[in-house]
C-alpha cells in the first residue's frame, strides 16, 4: 500500500503491514480491549485505517467507522450508540472532535491519535500502541484471538444516515463481508500485481469491500489525498482499478466539460472527435 506524505508517496510493505497489525493488535490489547468490544475509527483513508481494523477483528472485537466530515454531536451519538471503548482518530482535528464530547461518552477509555505534534494527557499516539506491541507481542495469543471469531458474529457496525431521525448501525458479520468480497472476485477479472486507488471514504462498506478484495487479490492500494486530490492523484499513481459511485463519475464530467468549455474552438473540436472515436 501507498499513501502521500509530505508531498510524496510513501509505500508500506506487506510485512510491514503484517507486523503493524500483529503489534498494534497487542497494544490494544495491553490496553483492555477484549473479544467483543467496540473500537471505533474516526479517520480519513489512510494505512492506519486499515492497521486498526485489522487489528481491532484479529483481537475478536468489532470496527465501528466514522465519517471524518461528521460534526462532534454526531460522532457523540455513535459512540454511544455503538457502546465504543476506544477512539482511533486521524489527525489533531479529529481528535479535538472526540475531546469536545468525551465527558458526553463515558464508555469511552482509550484515545489513540495517528498523526499529532503531540499528544495531550490521556491520549496515546498510535505509534506508542504499535511499540507497546511490539515489546509485548505474544504470537501464541495473537494467533488464539484471530482464529477466534466465526462466520456468524459480529465483525462491524457501520453506521448509515438515515432521512429521518438518527443514523442506523448496520451489523454485519464475519461471514457477510467473507460472502460479499469471494462473490465481487468472481465476477470482477483483477490480478495481482495491479493498483487499485482508495477514493472513497473506508467509512462507507462499498470502499471497504473493496479494500479486502484488494488485500485477497495481492493488489497495491493507494489512498487518495482526499475528493478535490483525486484527478491527480490518479495521473501520479496511474491505477488500473477503483471503486467508486456515480456522482463522482458526474463529478469527473463536469470538470472535464468546463475545462473544455473555455478552450479554443479547436481544441473543442479536436476533443469533440476524439469523444466520438472513444464512444
Amino acid at each position: 500500500m501507498k499513501s502521500k506524505r509530505d508531498g510524496r508517496w510513501v509505500d508500506v510493505t506487506v510485512p510491514e503491514f503484517r507486523d503493524a497489525v500483529r503489534y498494534f493488535a497487542t497494544g490494544l490489547r495491553i490496553l483492555g480491549i477484549k473479544p467483543g468490544d467496540r473500537v471505533a475509527i474516526l479517520s480519513e483513508n489512510r494505512p492506519e485505517w486499515a492497521i486498526s481494523d485489522f487489528a481491532i477483528l484479529a483481537n475478536a472485537a468489532v470496527t465501528v467507522p466514522v465519517y471524518p466530515t461528521l460534526l462532534g454531536w454526531q460522532i457523540e451519538y455513535i459512540l454511544n450508540d455503538s457502546g465504543a471503548v476506544a477512539v482511533i482518530c486521524s489527525t489533531e482535528e479529529q481528535l479535538q472532535k472526540i475531546q469536545d464530547v468525551q465527558s458526553h461518552t463515558p464508555h469511552v477509555h482509550n484515545v489513540i491519535v495517528c498523526e499529532a505534534r503531540s499528544a495531550p494527557p490521556n491520549t496515546l499516539t498510535f505509534q506508542q500502541v504499535v511499540e507497546s506491541g511490539r515489546a509485548n507481542f505474544d504470537e501464541k495469543r495473537f494467533e488464539e484471538l484471530r482464529a477466534r471469531p466465526r462466520p456468524e458474529e459480529l465483525a462491524t457496525l457501520v453506521y448509515t444516515p438515515g432521512t429521518t431521525g438518527n443514523p442506523k448501525g448496520a451489523m454485519l458479520t464475519h461471514g457477510n463481508i467473507v460472502s460479499n468480497a469471494k462473490a465481487t472476485l468472481q465476477v470482477l477479472p483483477i490480478t495481482s500485481g495491479l493498483t487499485g486507488m482508495s477514493i472513497l471514504p473506508l467509512s462507507h462498506i462499498l470502499e471497504r469491500m473493496g479494500d479486502y478484495c484488494y488485500f485477497m487479490k495481492g493488489i497495491t492500494i493507494a489512498y487518495a489525498e482526499n475528493v478535490t486530490k483525486v484527478g491527480d492523484n490518479l495521473q501520479e499513481v496511474k491505477p488500473e482499478l477503483f471503486a467508486a459511485v456515480p456522482r463522482l463519475f458526474e463529478k469527473m464530467r463536469e470538470r472535464i466539460m468546463n475545462n473544455v468549455a473555455t478552450s479554443s474552438s479547436t481544441k473543442q473540436k479536436i476533443f469533440r472527435w476524439a469523444l466520438k472515436v472513444a464512444e
